[in-house]
């Protein structure tokens, strides 16, 4: 083995370099490594939860807790108003806030929609712009700062928009937690899609069987009797016509007596009431 004190100092210069540079990438890549598999467990919980609002909100606290993200905002497209709807965010002291009185037209949102709809897992960073903050009724700015922006993606398109921003400390942008948002919103995007659709089908059905439930339609050939015009069952049964269609359907009955029926069966009745009385 050569001695190290014959190796020229600038090649054990480079060496050491580049053993800093290896050690420097195994740490990025355990640090990325943990950082997806926190993002599949985050997504794991997000899904777990029973409905579009519960879910939203999880969505916000485990950005906020497993991410460490400071502050944040989530949007979601309305898609019938065309609004951007507030969900919820996270304050300065890190409490959950509800914030779904907001609406604001979607075209104010364009450029955003617009500037990161290629690529699904695309950011962006706005330096010292006005931050602001949820008071119950409307946002106010609180201070200026550093605004990070990404894309809630879904198999057709955008959904939504969170934001999120280091308004609490005042910290640079860390480009690695930042990475792991974006990756976490896109799978939130489809998440939140696959359980509105699974929403509206449930709804769906549920008015489908309550529908079901209340109308009951007599369908096909009727066998009658030509005499009693009695109507005979699938089982050979003969029934009153008014028992076999009430027994299937909604029908109910009252009954009267008509003109020719009262004349024949009640002459007198028939003359009181249809008969016009003779001029005296």
């Amino acid at each position: 083995m050569e001695d190290p004190s014959n190796i020229p100092k600038e090649l054990m210069e480079e060496l050491e370099s580049l053993k800093q540079e290896a050690a420097a990438l195994r740490e990025r890549k355990r640090a990325l490594t943990e950082g997806l598999h926190s993002v599949l467990i985050a997504a794991d919980e997000v899904l777990a939860s029973p409905d579009i609002d519960s879910l939203l909100r999880r969505a916000v606290q485990l950005l906020h807790n497993r991410f460490g993200v400071e502050r944040c905002g989530l949007f979601l497209k309305d898609g019938e108003t065309h609004e951007m709807v507030g969900t919820y965010g996270i304050d300065r002291q890190g409490r959950l806030t509800d914030e779904r009185l907001h609406r604001d037209p979607s075209s104010n949102w364009q450029w955003i929609l617009d500037f990161l709809k290629p690529d699904p897992y695309r950011w962006f960073v706005r330096e010292d712009c006005d931050l602001k903050e949820w008071d119950g009724e409307r946002y106010v700015v609180i201070r200026r700062g550093w605004l990070a922006t990404m894309l809630l993606h879904s198999p057709t398109g955008p959904i939504g928009i969170l934001f999120n921003d280091a308004a609490t400390t005042g910290a640079p942008v860390n480009e690695s937690q930042q990475e792991l948002v974006a990756i976490f919103a896109t799978m939130l995007g489809r998440i939140v899609q696959f359980r509105q659709a699974q929403a509206e089908r449930e709804e769906l059905i549920a008015r489908l069987r309550e529908a079901l439930n209340q109308v009951k339609v007599l369908t096909g050939i009727l066998p009658v009797c030509a005499a009693c015009k009695k109507i005979r069952d699938d089982e050979g049964h003969w029934h009153s016509m008014e028992i076999y269609i009430r027994s299937r359907s909604e029908a109910r009955f009252s009954h009267g007596i008509c003109p020719e029926c009262a004349r024949e069966l009640y002459p007198e009745v028939y003359r009181r009431l249809y008969e016009q009385p003779e001029n005296s």
